[in-house]
Parts: structure tokens; sequence; C-alpha cells
């Protein structure tokens, strides 16, 4: 009677312990029940820096309309322009169309790439080209160059590569654009057309 009673205290213990490295276990945390994901790693975007935020408000300050009558592009008819801040304050919108004609009428819009100024021109041989711009240098002009293009495909042989903007005073600014063609042989070839644009009042 007592080695019966002796190996059923034994059993039970051994149950007992049994039991509390199974609660410690849940308590801690299995490694395959249990475990958390470790977060997510983002990439971090750079913040415009106050030469690039200064520039952007530049764009901004131009919203109203701007008329070039010096052009040559398009038999030399005067080019009207107009800006509009759009997207709660985060882009600029500009609008782009030659008096007297029905054709020619295109948008680009600007805003910011993390510290970056960036645009997509809307263009008239319908492809939307992506820019972006080199540092502001000493001398105030922001150049901007050719990134990529959706519908390329469609005009492969034209499309705006580079633009670059200088600002005389609030009322007088020019635009640079940079329109690249390319032969029947292959060989491409930059044709620029500059606009002195004066705001209109």
């Amino acid at each position: 009677m007592k080695n019966l009673l002796r190996l059923t205290c034994v059993l039970l213990t051994v149950e007992i312990s049994a039991g509390v490295l199974l609660a410690q276990s849940l308590t801690k945390g299995d490694s395959h029940r249990f475990h958390k994901s470790a977060p997510t790693s983002r990439t971090e975007v750079a913040k415009p820096t106050s030469v690039t935020l200064s520039t952007f408000e530049r764009l901004k300050a131009l919203a109203g309309d701007w008329e070039a009558r010096d052009g040559t592009a398009y038999g030399g008819k005067p080019i009207r322009i107009s800006y509009k801040v759009v997207s709660q304050g985060t882009s600029v919108m500009e609008t782009y169309y030659q008096v007297g004609s029905d054709f020619i009428d295109m948008v680009t819009l600007y805003h910011l790439d993390g510290d970056s100024l960036a645009l997509t021109h809307f263009c008239a041989v319908n492809n939307q080209v992506r820019m972006r711009a080199e540092p502001v240098t000493a001398d105030g002009k922001v150049r901007f160059n050719f990134v990529d293009a959706a519908n390329l495909s469609v005009s492969s042989k034209e499309v705006m590569s580079k633009l670059e903007l200088s600002f005389t005073d609030k009322d007088h600014m020019t635009q640079s654009w940079t329109w690249r063609m390319t032969d029947a042989k292959g060989k491409t070839f930059d044709d620029k057309a500059v606009y002195n644009f004066v705001r209109r009042k």
C-alpha cells in the first residue's frame, strides 16, 4: 500500500511540473505562436531644404496670367500661360496656349518631390514627360531635365527634354524649352524655344 501511495505521489508531481513548465512557456511566448513581426523599415524621404522650399514659393508667386510675344515657334504668334496653385498648395498648374490656335493647349504641373522640384508636362504630341530639377544655383535659375515619359511610343521622335526658368522680377520671367527630335536615320538633335513672359495686368 505504501509503495502504491509513493508511486501516485510521484506521478502527480510529474504532472504538476509539466503543467508549470507549459504555463511558463505560454507566458513567455512561444516563438512560433506568439512571435511579433519586427516593424517594416521605411525609406526615409528627404525633406526639402529652405532653398527648395523658397524656389517652390517663387513658382507659386507666378499665379496669374502671362504673355510672350517674342517666341519663334508656331509662327511667332503670342503665347499665353496662366498659373494656378492647386491641390491645397502642393502643386502649381501651368496652362499654355497660343493665341489664335485651337490645337496648342498644354498643361504642366510643378510640385515638390523630397528635396527636389519635379514636373509633369502634358504635351500636345500626346506624351506626358516627367522632369526633375537640378539644385538651384547662385544665378537663381531652375533647370529641369528629362526623367521619363508616358506614351513615348506614340511620339518617340518628338519629346521635351529640358526646361529652364529664370526670373527677372515679379512681373518678368523667361522659359527656355528644349525639344528633342529624331530624324529618319535615328539621329537626334535639339531645338530650343525661348519665351520672355510679362505678367498681364
